[in-house]
């Protein structure tokens, strides 16, 4: 996992280092923040899983009836 992150940062923080370099460092910025917490989101959501439902309650069966 760690190797993934490491990639992800140095080709999408080039990607932000090209937008400082031609001269639009306020939408370098913005676009760093933009794919980091994207980026975040992600993780978060692939590590919750797939079987992961905020809505369904403990003891709660796929349909939400309780099993």
């Amino acid at each position: 996992m760690v190797p993934v992150l490491a990639v992800k940062a140095v080709v999408l923080g080039g990607g932000a280092a090209a937008v400082c370099g031609v001269g639009h460092p306020f939408a370098a910025v913005g676009l760093a923040v933009v794919m980091l917490v994207n980026t975040a989101a992600i993780e978060i959501s692939r590590r919750a899983g797939p079987d992961s439902d905020p809505d369904r309650l403990p003891g709660q069966g796929p349909e939400g009836a309780h099993t």
